[in-house]
């Protein structure tokens, strides 16, 4: 059996991106070294003690939802438990759909793997973040059109940027403006309304977080 270092597993909706407001189960990861300077999810970053079995966590996902129906692996990052991450996969994809929420500064993984999550949701990471690594803007390329290309952007300053890194590394994923809330969850509706008309010029989709507005900062929603 495989061991996955996990901060929960709960049902809710989809607060973000293309499956905005679809039931899903949530399967967080715990443990991620990349120190985003507002990551909203800063109790994953330790890895923490206790780890699950992935028969275990497959067993309780198929004890809250029927087949078919959604899962979003998250975290912290996902694909700093490699091994873990892929025998989660392997053993979801018979029977949910699954989804992947990634930093976008670990390599995506290979075909088969790649290929068996139904929609990738990977991160530009802008200038606001003060990310600890390197962006692996190659991957981009490699995203299909059931995938999404998030940008959580703070200030005009970071659209400049995504604008300059997407014009040389194009996508054929859905790209997705995310205005960040801030510690409070809160949003800036005058920055969002930049957002707005960021995304009518560019053909882009504005993903404003719902659940942030129904839970504000809580966990496990």
């Amino acid at each position: 059996m495989t061991d996955i270092f996990i901060s929960e597993i709960f049902h809710s909706v989809q607060g973000e991106g293309v499956f905005q407001g679809i039931p899903m189960v949530f399967v967080r990861f715990q443990g991620c070294s990349l120190g985003c300077e507002w990551c909203d999810t800063k109790y994953t970053w330790p890895k923490g003690k206790t780890s699950r079995k992935v028969e275990h966590i497959v067993e309780q996902v198929s004890g809250m939802i029927p087949s078919s129906e959604w899962v979003c692996i998250t975290g912290g990052e996902p694909l700093e438990q490699p091994e873990a991450f892929a025998k989660l996969v392997y053993s979801l994809t018979p029977r949910f759909k699954v989804e992947v929420e990634t930093s976008g500064l670990v390599k995506l993984p290979l075909d088969p793997l790649f290929s068996r999550v139904n929609s990738w949701i990977v991160d530009l990471k802008p200038i606001s973040a003060k990310v600890k690594l390197s962006q692996v803007y190659t991957d981009f390329e490699r995203l299909r059109k059931q995938d999404q290309l998030k940008l959580v952007v703070k200030d005009p300053d970071d659209l400049q940027h995504a604008s300059s890194v997407l014009y040389t590394f194009p996508t054929k994923a859905i790209v997705l403006v995310s205005p960040v809330f801030d510690n409070r969850g809160k949003l800036d509706i005058g920055f969002a309304n930049t957002c707005v008309e960021f995304c009518k010029q560019n053909n882009y989709r504005l993903s404003v977080q719902i659940h942030k507005f129904l839970w504000g900062m809580k966990r496990g929603v």
